[in-house]
């Protein structure tokens, strides 16, 4: 699946959100609370802009500022990732287990 700048209505950005299967499931990884597995993981690899207010830094914030901004992450009405994911619902085509690329995939990373 291709990462990149999907051409989507607001609207339809809050559709793809609203219909996908992990828009309630928190992923932590390095540190950070994603709103999202791909939203991490993209991130991670440079693959698209930072949202800030897709993630929460929990090593630089007490724990009164991680719940407001779970709080907050839990009533987004769509992530600043959903912009570039494909969708995630059971109208979306799946990739199938162990199948997996000859040759390396690229992809053009976001400047820092």
């Amino acid at each position: 699946m291709k990462i990149d700048k999907k051409n989507r209505s607001l609207e339809q950005t809050e559709f793809v959100f609203s219909n996908c299967c992990v828009n309630d499931a928190f992923t932590l990884l390095h540190g950070k609370v994603y709103g999202c597995p791909f939203s991490a993981h993209a991130e991670n690899l440079n693959a698209i802009p930072i949202f800030k207010k897709d993630s929460i830094n929990i090593r630089v914030l007490d724990t009164s500022q991680i719940v407001t901004r779970l709080k907050e992450l839990k009533n987004i009405r769509f992530l600043g990732a959903c912009s570039y994911c494909n969708g995630r619902d059971y109208t979306v085509a799946t990739v199938s287990a162990a199948i997996q690329t000859s040759h390396p995939l690229h992809y053009k990373p976001v400047p820092a």
